[in-house]
């Protein structure tokens, strides 16, 4: 079910209004850009998200005179 269809769902059964949000990183995002995509979908790129990068460390080195 899409995210869309549950809010509409809501409305339909419940009176009641639902705005449906993805967490990405520390950050809420509401879903409206993304109301097309499934709740699945919603929630893989949600973990996409908070996965930390993999930054290369920085090369070593040393001051010299």
């Amino acid at each position: 079910m899409t995210a869309g269809e549950v809010e509409k769902k809501f409305k339909e059964h419940f009176g009641v209004d639902v705005q449906i949000f993805r967490q990405s990183g520390m950050n809420w995002l509401v879903t409206s850009q993304t109301d097309e995509w499934t709740l699945e979908e919603q929630n893989q790129k949600a973990m996409e998200m908070s996965k930390p990068i993999d930054a290369p460390e920085p090369n070593d080195y040393q001051e010299h005179d």
